[in-house]
């Protein structure tokens, strides 16, 4: 039996399986945390998570995860958890992501009497497009 693989084939079949080892057990994690946050398990789900976001290879998503969860439970950490997380989709290249970030830091600052950030946060949010 002889078996003929193209050479871009089986370079594109690799890095998609090496795309879904790295992404999918963050997005198990992640979807952990909030079966464990809907069942009542808020220590769980915040450890959970806090471990995630710390984690030296922690994404996008652990990090907006991270910055949700404390904005969910009023921490007053959420705001800067949310700026690790529009440093992380700045340096992706996800505008859709900053977008979304800014914007919710911008409401964050104003809450917090923080007009001077609120603007700045501004400012980024209109060249996110």
């Amino acid at each position: 039996m002889r078996i003929e693989v193209g050479g871009n084939r089986v370079v594109r079949v690799l890095m998609v399986a090496g795309a879904l080892c790295l992404t999918l057990p963050a997005l198990w994690g992640n979807e952990r945390a909030r079966q464990l946050e809907r069942t009542g398990d808020l220590n769980g789900a915040r450890e959970l998570l806090r471990q995630a976001a710390g984690a030296s290879g922690a994404g996008l998503e652990d990090l907006t995860a991270w910055a949700e969860y404390l904005d969910r439970r009023r921490d007053p950490g959420a705001r800067a958890a949310y700026e690790k997380a529009l440093a992380a989709a700045q340096g992706a290249g996800n505008t859709a992501s900053v977008g979304r970030i800014t914007r919710r830091l911008m409401i964050l600052d104003m809450l917090a009497g923080d007009a001077k950030t609120a603007q700045t946060h501004l400012d980024v949010y209109r060249k996110s497009g």
